[in-house]
């Protein structure tokens, strides 16, 4: 009691830093729930039967084990009572229960341990026990081995008797086969006699010997030597019967010896005295010389002497004068042995209130289980009748078994009222079926078990058909686009359509889930299941929360574009692109080919600059691109690299971006596409600013008679370059000829 004690102050102290911790988690909140109920989903709920609520937790605390509570609404530790003696605490805490059969059972932790091979425990007895002589115990179960069985060495198990041995239904061991008789096979329950014609002498025999010429057999089927026709030999001259009280041992044997004790002896032949009697005496003739083992005791056969201690009746027994077996007599039902060595039934005595004794019952017999009631003398319990039960053992009368509380059920014989499932309560006591559960009632909701009214109204938001166990169950939700503020629906069908300018989330309702403004850039028709359901088109947009209407978004403003959804302009216009009022994307309408434009934002087509000299611009040009060297443009607006021209003969364009060709000027020529010009070819003049090869190969040729050893930049001297005397220069010469 000390350590359960100091374990209870130990558990005290645990609460209450627990609560503690709760409380301080708690203090946010506005709502305040009392001792006796907890806070679940922002409502106070009952605290259910086995647990405690000290009030302001977010949970119920189960009572500790070896403790229990059968009310609920309870909010102290104390109100956990401690189990009774024998009993341990159910798993759910709301009641006790019996150590069940064949366990040992720890009533501080709740654990069940099956009891060894050897020891058994009735149901009720928190420890196990060894099992009694006689008996097998296995599985935490004892019982009697049958006929032809003997309990195992180690009590485990019943085995069978061995051929040439028996048991029969009083014995608790095997014995061997007796004289006279033969046990020719195993797990025999009583010996065979031996037949007519046939003998056995020696006990423990597997079959009988058949008589020969040497002796016949009387009506007690045993050996009586007699004469053989006058032959001397040793095996035949004829035997001397013995005398009463005497017997000879084997064919060769002439002495008769004294009838040893447990005896009989008669015709020569040793009998065990019967079971129920003793042989004390040596030399007893007849089976009535054998005594009658007295009264309080009992014999096996052979027994030599009066019975000792070893041989009282066992308690719940009573032997007689001349018992053979010690469980041969037990005290009837209704009725216990106390003592051992009982020697009548009269010394049986009456099973006492709130107990149950059946044959052989010892003590004041059994306890009267939970959910039963034994009256003085009771035979077998007797349940309680439906609609009560017994929460303790030994209840005396009908007057034991109590109402079934609201909240429960109690079919007949209960121990443990039956609670009602959740999504059911019960208002009325001695209920007794589960049909008594009445199904919640529509729009209301009931949470736990055991309730005797529905403990919480449907939360807004959520439908609750009969039979529901939870306010807010998911399955149970206002379809999304719809909503309630009532608590009182039971059919999603009653859920409202969700307003105008509003979204409505699956289960929307209530001050705790209202409707969702649509969101910017969004608009909500009646009906919207989400704020982001309706996105304003591209090429829209609208900064404002709560539309109602497509209607309602703006046009996206010049220079910016709009993509679906947007809140905000999405962003300004692409370079190289134009962006009047509704535009969707900043590329979308891109500056025309022969146009440009560096800058972002342009909000009109006009905005787009023409493209210079020397370039030209493709479509959505945000640079201009120069004319390669080779090329030039002369004017403004080129729209492609074709519309570069070619830089002509006897000019050269050495850079990109060449609005107006160069001149080679005089003593030099160009072809076309030329980004430099040559000196004039020997042989050749270039007298023009702007010669050409072709001029200076087909036109610009030095004389016939003139030496023009290199290009030159005007026409040919006479006076300057002749052809020398003795020599002949034809036309184009660059040197003379002999």
């Amino acid at each position: 009691m000390k350590g359960f004690a100091h374990q209870f102050s130990s558990l005290k102290w645990i609460i209450v830093l627990f609560t503690i911790f709760e409380q301080d988690i708690l203090a946010v909140s506005p709502l305040s729930c009392p001792g006796g109920s907890y806070v679940s989903s922002g409502i106070c709920l009952e605290c259910p039967a086995g647990h405690f609520c000290i009030g302001n937790v977010t949970a119920p605390r189960r009572c500790p084990v070896g403790t229990y509570n059968i009310h609920p609404g309870k909010g102290n530790f104390l109100d956990c009572q401690t189990c009774p003696a024998g009993l341990i605490s159910t798993l759910d805490g709301v009641d006790c229960k019996m150590c069940p059969t064949g366990y040992s059972c720890n009533s501080t932790t709740g654990a069940l341990t099956l009891c060894k091979a050897g020891r058994y425990s009735p149901e009720g007895h928190t420890d196990c026990i060894p099992c009694p002589p006689g008996f097998a115990c296995s599985e935490g179960f004892l019982w009697k081995c049958g006929p032809g069985e003997e309990p195992s060495a180690a009590q485990s198990e019943c085995t069978s008797c061995a051929a040439g041995s028996y048991s029969t239904v009083f014995s608790s061991q095997c014995h061997p086969c007796p004289v006279g008789s033969y046990c020719p096979k195993e797990r025999m329950a009583q010996p065979w006699p031996c037949p007519p014609g046939h003998h056995n002498l020696l006990p423990g025999q597997l079959q009988c010997q058949r008589c020969n010429g040497s002796f016949s057999c009387d009506g007690t089927r045993n050996p009586v030597w007699t004469g053989t026709g006058g032959q001397l030999g040793p095996r035949t001259r004829p035997l001397h019967p013995c005398p009463p009280g005497t017997y000879r041992i084997g064919e060769e044997v002439t002495a008769c010896m004294v009838c040893p004790l447990g005896y009989y002896c008669i015709g020569g032949v040793a009998i065990q005295c019967p079971a129920g009697t003793y042989g004390a005496k040596e030399g007893l003739q007849r089976e009535k010389d054998c005594t009658f083992c007295p009264a309080g005791f009992y014999c096996l056969e052979g027994s030599t002497r009066r019975p000792s201690t070893q041989f009282l009746c066992p308690v719940g027994f009573y032997c007689e004068e001349g018992t053979a077996v010690p469980h041969g007599s037990p005290c009837p039902a209704g009725t216990a042995g106390g003592q051992m060595g009982q020697t009548s039934r009269a010394a049986c005595k009456r099973c006492v209130e709130g107990r149950y004794c059946p044959p052989g019952s010892v003590g004041q017999g059994l306890p009267c289980a939970r959910g039963k009631f034994c009256p003085a003398g009771t035979l077998t319990e007797i349940l309680c009748p439906q609609g009560t039960f017994t929460a303790h053992e030994g209840a005396q009368s009908i007057k034991d078994c109590l109402k079934c509380p609201v909240g429960f059920y109690c079919p007949e014989g209960t121990s443990n009222p039956v609670p009602c499932p959740a999504g059911t309560f019960n208002p009325l006591e001695g209920q007794y079926s589960s049909s008594d559960c009445r199904t919640c009632y529509p729009g209301k909701a009931c949470t736990h078990v055991a309730l005797k009214s529905p403990d919480v109204d449907c939360m807004p938001g959520y439908v609750c058909p009969p039979g529901s166990d939870r306010p807010n169950a998911p399955e149970n939700a206002c379809p999304p686009g719809t909503l309630s503020n009532r608590t009182d629906l039971t059919d999603p069908s009653q859920c409202q359509q969700c307003p105008v300018r509003y979204a409505c989330l699956r289960g929307t309702g209530g001050i705790q889930r209202p409707p969702l403004s649509c969101f910017p850039g969004h608009y909500c028709p009646a009906g919207t299941m989400f704020p982001t359901q309706h996105s304003c088109p591209p090429g829209t947009w609208s900064e404002r929360s709560g539309l109602e209407a497509e209607s309602e978004c703006q046009l996206c403003p010049k220079g910016w574009y709009c993509l679906a959804g947007a809140g905000a302009p999405s962003g300004r216009c692409s370079s190289g692109h134009y962006c009047p009022e509704g535009t969707t994307y900043g590329s979308q309408f891109p500056c025309p080919a022969g146009t440009y434009s560096p800058r972002m934002g342009n909000g009109q087509r006009a905005d787009c600059v023409i493209c210079p000299e020397g370039s030209y611009c493709e479509a959505g040009t945000s640079k201009p691109s120069p004319c390669h060297p080779s090329t030039f443009r002369k004017t403004k607006g080129g729209m492609r690299v074709e519309d570069c021209s070619v830089c002509p003969a006897g000019y050269f364009c050495p850079d990109y971006a060449t609005n107006i060709p160069k001149v080679c000027g005089a003593g030099s020529f160009s072809d076309e596409a030329s980004v430099e010009c040559l000196p004039c070819l020997p042989g050749h003049y270039c007298s023009n600013q702007t010669t050409s090869a072709e001029v200076m190969l087909r036109v610009m040729v030095c004389p016939a008679g003139f030496v023009c050893a290199q290009g030159l930049d005007r026409e040919p001297q006479q006076s300057a370059v002749l052809c020398p005397v003795g020599f002949y220069c034809p036309g184009g010469s660059i040197v003379s000829k002999h």
